[in-house]
Order: structure tokens, then sequence, then C-alpha cells
């Protein structure tokens, strides 16, 4: 806190003091005994150093760049239903890029719903039957001794072991049944493969006849000629008469073809040809695929026989066990705990089979759900498309880049700095850029570890706000400034109260009635205040006045 204190002075030496700024008396205490007749009692402010954070600011020249490449990839793969953006457009976040046909995804959710809808009856039913199985149950064990518990429990394990393994065997059944589902779907795709494999023959085939006469047309010997293969292939004479010959040949492929000029029914003729192609291929990977599912049917069908085998097995090893309880027990308790048992490993055993069943469809109906929501692929920045790699009615893929954008969201300033800079700027801190006179606000998000190649200097980006981002051009040399050293919690004074002797910094402090030099070593500055790292402490009163 600033206040006045009378200090003996000698009123010359006071003056001498103020006009040279040098040490009294060769840095010696001013003293009142020491003073001439003259010397009189001045007043002067004090003030007590403050502890406080101080930081140096530094200033660099920089250049205004946009926010980053964002890379856009869809989720599901999938033919392109509808594209609405292209090269060169400008999006927001979140429009919609384009969509995926989803048809079959939707048929998809739908048959998952309905297997849940399933699997929750099921297992509501078997919840039910089961909960009255163990009542009953309870009731029959409740009457036994432990030996014929022990005995049935062998039993048990025998039915349990015999039920997996039909349980095993209805597996195999329904994946045969699947197989033979999948060749007879199979057997269709082929037969539209080779339909639309003739078509693609057939277009092919008109196209180059359109082409062939196009050709005769151009290369007729006269005009006449040309007319005359024109009006055989149903061209009006009227409407050609007076033409050149190659505009009857273009007339000829206007109005019979939908191609205005033989540049577009080559592309059309090569378009057709490739489609063939496809066709050719897709009928061999389809005639590939049933081959490889008859030999899977063959697979399941011996794995039908095997487990055929193992019931007969578990069968007669059920069989055994439940003899050996007959000749323990008589044959009456033999087969109600049989009875019981069996009740009680089927009841268990359907429970389980319906939990997993929901399960399972539960996970399915999520994933088509999430697929259906993911065939409308959004921005997720707002910016200027840069790459565009999708067609309309072509395809996409989840593991290809569709777009790629940049972010101009955002503007950044990118500056360097030295190593020793770099360690004092920290991501969030602020940034004050000027240009022009103008101030802008500016928060620093990256600052590089390592050094750059050409500069040998550490570069550091800072997001401009988002008031200020349009106030400056991409490209724009700007002067930036910022913290690059800090102190914190340490002894500060005003600079104007530090004198210097030869370089040697000391201030005044006030103590018995007398201004005292004491040296101080100096730290960083702010512009107004100055650090001091030693020489006072935070109960001395330093004259600043």
């Amino acid at each position: 806190m600033n206040r006045y204190k009378g200090i003996v002075v000698a009123a010359l030496c006071m003056s001498v003091l103020a006009v040279s700024g040098c040490d009294i008396g060769g840095g010696d205490d001013i003293d009142m005994d020491s003073m001439m007749e003259d010397e009189v009692s001045v007043s002067v402010e004090t003030s007590y150093p403050t502890v406080r954070t101080i930081a140096q600011p530094g200033t660099f020249i920089g250049t205004i760049e946009t926010g980053d490449k964002v890379s856009v990839t869809p989720r599901v793969s999938g033919y392109v239903k509808e594209k609405f953006f292209g090269l060169g457009d400008v999006v927001n976040a979140g429009d919609v890029l384009f969509t995926i046909d989803d048809s079959s995804l939707k048929l998809e959710k739908e048959k998952a719903e309905a297997d849940v809808r399933d699997a929750n009856a099921s297992l509501a039913k078997e919840k039910a039957e089961n909960e009255a199985t163990k009542f009953e149950v309870n009731e029959t064990l409740n009457t036994l001794d432990t030996k014929t518990q022990e005995n049935y429990n062998t039993i048990q394990k025998a039915i349990r072991s015999e039920y997996e393994s039909q349980l095993d065997l209805y597996k195999a059944c329904a994946t045969e049944s699947i197989h033979k589902d999948e060749g007879n779907y199979l057997e269709d795709l082929i037969k539209k493969d080779k339909d639309g494999l003739e078509s693609a023959k057939e277009f092919a085939k008109e196209l180059k006849g359109f082409k062939t006469t196009y050709e005769k047309i151009s290369k007729a010997g006269t005009v006449d000629e040309a007319v005359a293969i024109a009006v055989e292939k149903g061209v009006d004479r009227a409407a050609i008469e007076g033409m050149a010959q190659d505009q009857i040949a273009l007339y000829y492929l206007s109005h019979k073809t939908m191609y205005d000029n033989m540049e577009q029914l080559e592309k059309a003729i090569a378009t057709s040809e490739s489609a063939e192609e496809t066709a050719k291929t897709t009928l061999a990977q389809h005639e590939s695929s049933d081959r490889t599912n008859d030999l899977a049917i063959i697979s399941d069908e011996v794995t039908i026989e095997k487990e055929k085998g193992n019931i007969a097995t578990a069968a007669e090893d059920l069989a055994l066990k439940r003899k050996v309880a007959a000749d323990y027990e008589i044959f009456t308790k033999a087969k109600i705990w049989a009875a019981s048992q069996a009740k009680l490993a089927a009841g268990d055993a359907s429970v389980l089979s319906s939990n997993v069943k929901l399960s399972k469809a539960q996970i399915d109906l999520q994933i088509a759900e999430m697929k259906l929501k993911n065939t409308s692929v959004t921005s997720p920045v707002t910016g200027e498309i840069v790459e565009c790699k999708i067609e309309d009615f072509g395809t996409a893929s989840d593991s290809s880049v569709a777009y790629t954008i940049i972010d101009t969201s955002k503007k950044k300033a990118v500056f360097y700095v030295t190593d020793d800079a770099k360690h004092n700027v920290a991501v969030g801190q602020t940034v004050i850029i000027d240009k022009g006179g103008n101030q802008y606000n500016a928060t620093v998000d990256h600052v590089s570890d390592t050094p750059d190649e050409k500069k040998m200097l550490y570069r550091i980006t800072a997001v401009l706000g988002e008031s200020d981002k349009d106030a400056l051009d991409a490209g724009t040399n700007v002067r930036l400034i910022t913290n690059i050293r800090r102190s914190d919690n340490t002894l500060t004074l005003p600079i104007g109260v530090i004198y210097y002797d030869e370089g040697r910094p000391f201030v005044y402090v006030a103590k018995d009635g007398k201004a005292r030099r004491t040296d101080v070593e100096t730290g960083i500055d702010d512009g107004t205040d100055i650090e001091i790292v030693s020489g006072l402490s935070a109960d001395d009163e330093v004259i600043v006045n």
C-alpha cells in the first residue's frame, strides 16, 4: 500500500538525485545526523513489493490459414442413391452429402424386428412353463432320499447329453436347410444373370448396328446413295433433302437413337460391352458360389449322419444309467426321478435357448438400425469440397474415402518460435493478432513438439474466435502478440522505481527515517512492472515517488 513518510534529506542533495538519477554519496545512506543546517524533512511515497504472476509478451510475424482437411468415409457400403454435393461445393456441418440405397437394409430391419418379437414371445412362454415344471419337480424331490438323488442326477446328465446331441442334430439340419435355400436363391440369381447377359449382348448388338449404318451413310459414294441408305433405315426423305452427306449421317443418328454424335454412340457401345463383361463376371461368381454351396450341403449331410450316431450313443448311455437306477430302487421311483430330471433339463435348456435367441435377435436389430441410419452420409464440418470420389448410381465403400473437405469454419494464425519461447506457450493461451491497427483474439490449439526442418523453429497455430474469423483472409500476413515468458507468485515493482548504476539495478528503501540504497536482481517485465528476483522482501518499503 502506498503512503507518505517523512525522511530527512538535504534539499541540495535531493535536487542532485532528482536530476542525475545516480547514487548519493557513493551508495551510503542519507542520514539526518550528517546533514547541513539547511536539511529538511521531505515526505515521500512508499510501497511494498507486490506478489503476483508476471508475463512477458513477445511479437511474431505469422500467416492466416484455413482449417484442416477432413476425410468423409461412409459407415456402410452400397449403391449411391443420390449425391447432393460435388467438387468445389461449399457445405455446412450436418449437410447430407449423399445417400446410399437402403431398400435391402429396410427389409433386414423388418426381419430383425419380427425376430425380436418372436424371441420375446418364445422366452415368456418357456419361462412360464419352466416355473411350473420346477414347482412340480420340487414337490417330487422333497419325497426322495439322498441316494435316489445321486442316482438320478447321473441320469439327468445323460438326458442332458442326449438333448445336446439332439440340439446339435437340429442345428445341422437347420444349416442344411439354410444352404438348400441358398442354393435355390443362387439358382434364381444365375437365371437372372443369364437373362441380363443376353439383354446386354442384344443391346450391344443393336448399338453396333446403328454404328454400321452411320458409317455406311458417311462413307457412301454419293449423297444420293447416303439418302437411299438413310431412307431404307426409316428416315423421312423430305427431312434430309438438301443435306450434306455427314449431316444426313448425324440426322439418322439423332433421330433413330438417343445419341447426337458418333462419340456418344461409341461411349454407349463401350458401356454396353462393359456391362456385358460385368454380367459375365457376376454369372461366374454366382455359379462358383453355387458350386461351393453344393459342397456345403454335402458336408451338412455328413454332419447330420454323425449327429444321428451321437444321439444313438447318448440314448444307449441313458438307457444304461436308467437300468442302474432301477436296480437300486423300484421302477416307479426311478420312473418319477427320470421324468422329473428330464423336465428340469428340458425346461432350463429351453429358457437358455430362448434367451440366446432373444439376445441374438436384439443384436441383429441394433446392427440393422445402425446400418439404416448410416445410409445418410453428412458433412462433419463446414467447408469446401476439394475431392469427391463417388458418382450418382455408383458404389460407396465403408473402407474408402468418399469426400475430402477443407474446414472453413475455422481460421488459424500460424507462427514460429524459438525453443525457449516454445516451452512457455501452451494450448489454450490467448494470442492477440494485429493487422492494420485492428486487433483480433485467437487461442493456441497446437504447439509442435519438433522444429520445422527448414526454419529450425517450432510451429504454433492459434484458432481465431468466431466473431473474428471472417475479418482476415487466408494468406494474410499478420503480427501476433503472446506471452513467451512467465514467472508465478513473484515479487514485482513498477519499472519506474528502479535506478541503475553502471547497469546494476537498485532501489531506495525507507528504513529508520533514512532512504537506503538497496541493490536488487531483476527478471522479466511486462512493460509496466518488473520482477524482483532477489534483494528485497515483501515487507520492504520501497520509495516510489
